[in-house]
């Protein structure tokens, strides 16, 4: 009785070798089985939705050009830094000179050596370049120069007596300049007119000696520098050649005479005004 119910529970406790839906999918291997047939396909999982790439934003449209320098939004860039000399349409200089004059001769003409003392002058200048206005071409720096030069308080000594002398210089050209940043160059051609004269004494015991008085006249080719040393102040250097053409009185103490001039001078200019 006893083994009976030992056999019964043995028999419903053991699992079934086959299992209710269906045979092993292959022999030997009870844990794995085929879906039922009637049994739906599982859904596709959607893949997760993927961001656009980002639209780059459009580029703004380049703003449109504007002729002429003033309204450019670039600085202009200088070459050099510093003062310059000013391209101007109107100068005009007064400023003091110093005059000496030495006469002598080698061909026996009898004209007696005399000397001027020293003296100072008064020295004027200008030059105008009508198209500096309006342009910045050659044209702009093409003008006119003139220069004189007054002697102030000179006096000739002649042997052991004293006489009062004049002397004055004129120049005119037409001047080409020629700006550079500090510096300015300026050639011109033009003509030169120079005088010197010795005055008669009043009287007769010490009148007017026996020397001949001197104008030189003709043409003249010059050229000039400047560099700014600062907002106002320029140093300067010229120099000149003049071919003689004609001698006034002295031409009859000296008959064949022939003469060329040259000339320089240096200083320093100070810009007074705007």
């Amino acid at each position: 009785m006893n083994a009976l119910v030992l056999a019964i529970v043995l028999s419903q406790s053991a699992p079934p070798l086959i299992p209710a839906d269906g045979p092993p999918a292959s022999p030997g291997e009870f844990n794995a089985w085929q879906p039922k047939k009637d049994a739906p396909a599982p859904a596709p999982v959607p893949a997760p939705p993927v961001a656009p790439p980002p639209v780059p934003a459009p580029m703004p449209a380049p703003a449109p050009a504007i002729s002429g320098s003033a309204s450019s939004p670039t600085p202009a860039v200088t070459a050099e830094v510093g003062p310059k000399v000013e391209r101007s349409t109107f100068d005009f200089g007064v400023g003091l000179r110093g005059f000496t004059r030495s006469f002598g001769t080698t061909d026996g003409s009898g004209a007696v050596p005399h000397w001027s003392g020293g003296s100072p002058g008064v020295a004027v200048s200008g030059a105008w370049f009508p198209g500096a206005f309006a342009t910045k071409s050659l044209w702009g720096d093409l003008g006119l120069t003139v220069d004189g030069n007054f002697a102030i308080g000179l006096a000739t000594q002649y042997g052991t007596q004293t006489y009062a002398t004049s002397a004055t210089l004129l120049r005119g050209a037409v001047a080409l300049r020629v700006p550079s940043g500090r510096h300015q160059f300026l050639v011109g051609v033009g003509i030169e007119s120079s005088q010197f004269s010795i005055a008669a004494q009043s009287t007769a015991s010490q009148s007017r000696p026996s020397l001949p008085d001197v104008a030189w006249f003709g043409p003249r080719g010059s050229l000039g520098w400047a560099v700014a040393l600062g907002e106002t102040v320029s140093f300067t250097l010229k120099a000149g050649v003049m071919v003689v053409t004609s001698s006034g009185p002295l031409a009859a103490t000296f008959p064949q005479l022939s003469a060329v001039g040259l000339d320089g001078s240096a200083g320093l200019s100070w810009t007074m005004l705007p």
